[in-house]
């Protein structure tokens, strides 16, 4: 065989095997996706609570007031967040990639270890002063709790959920550590909340149309 010809057929086994890869990769994102995120569906108050139950979802559950309210908590505390607040609601660490923080795992270590974050990568750069604000203001407990008039917890620590995006409670498992381990110091008080993000009715009632999987 001539050389350009065995030239030529290499280049077209390699551009074979590339669209091979490409597709196979293509195959395992389209799986990936679909484990990890469902179409929302219409939920109720009741729905969210026995699924919380089921699942093993810890913590005083909160949701939007209203759909203006839905659309501020979908921005600010998105599904997959974790913040942890110290007694001041400043910010101690989250997971938030985009200001150096640390993952899951990462944070329940700290919390298991008397709520120690020297380590913490997170770079301080999100005004912390207004986030419990907003939270309150554009939230409910779901749970049957209320936030006290004044702040007496030594740290608040927020994850946010959705029944559509599993990995935000399913985490292999580190919300569940972060909750025994708060359980197990009691020298401290802890407020563990989850922020759900599912349409709930009545702002969401079956007769509006759910927004698509993200």
């Amino acid at each position: 065989m001539k050389k350009w010809k065995k030239w030529t057929l290499g280049i077209l086994l390699t551009f074979a095997l590339a669209i091979l890869v490409l597709f196979a990769v293509g195959k395992y994102m389209q799986r990936a996706y679909a484990k990890n995120y469902v179409q929302p569906q219409h939920e109720t108050k009741q729905s969210i609570l026995d699924y919380a139950k089921e699942k093993g979802i810890p913590g005083e559950i909160l949701f939007a007031k209203d759909t203006a309210a839905f659309a501020k908590v979908l921005k600010y505390f998105q599904p997959g967040t974790m913040i942890v607040l110290d007694s001041e609601n400043k910010i101690v660490d989250m997971n938030a990639a985009n200001h150096n923080g640390s993952c899951y795992f990462d944070i329940a270590d700290d919390i298991c270890n008397d709520f120690n974050f020297s380590k913490s990568k997170y770079d301080h750069k999100i005004n912390d002063s207004t986030l419990v604000s907003r939270l309150k203001s554009n939230t409910t407990f779901l749970t049957n709790y209320a936030w006290q008039e004044t702040n007496t917890y030594d740290y608040t620590i927020i994850f946010c959920w959705a029944k559509w995006m599993k990995t935000s409670y399913s985490n292999e498992g580190a919300v569940e550590k972060i909750n025994n381990c708060i359980k197990k110091n009691t020298k401290l008080k802890v407020l563990l909340i989850s922020v759900n993000s599912d349409c709930i009715a009545p702002w969401y009632p079956a007769t509006v149309a759910l927004p698509v999987t993200p």
